[in-house]
């Protein structure tokens, strides 16, 4: 599994604004994509809140490719952002997670285990 970390600083005063597209463009189109397991989006505690992150987690480098393109290690802003967006960050990571004996986060058909306590 690929872990592709994705870290945006919006401009100031346009956190909500860049809230919206995230909310209303970005996540349907994200959530469609063959071979996505899971995609958390988040916002930082502190304020002012100017950093967005989405974490999105694919079944294999091919299928993330398939999806973000041949630029796949570059951070880029998609058309309609850029008044948006200060700066973009992105990271990819190989997912270890079968080191630890644990199931992949929001693996399709993964049952959420009740909390305890």
């Amino acid at each position: 599994m690929i872990i592709r970390v994705f870290r945006m600083r919006v401009k100031p005063g346009m956190h909500r604004e860049y809230e919206a597209l995230i909310r209303e463009q970005v996540v349907p189109l994200m959530r469609g994509a063959p071979g996505l397991i899971s995609l958390h989006v988040g916002a930082p505690l502190d304020d002012p809140p100017e950093e967005f992150l989405l974490m999105s987690i694919w079944r294999d480098l091919r299928s993330m490719q398939a999806f973000v393109g041949r630029r796949w290690r570059e951070a880029f802003v998609l058309p309609g952002e850029e008044h948006l967006v200060a700066e973009s960050i992105v990271d990819h990571y190989e997912s270890l997670d079968d080191l630890a004996g644990v199931a992949p986060v929001g693996a399709v058909g993964a049952a959420a285990e009740p909390p305890t306590g």
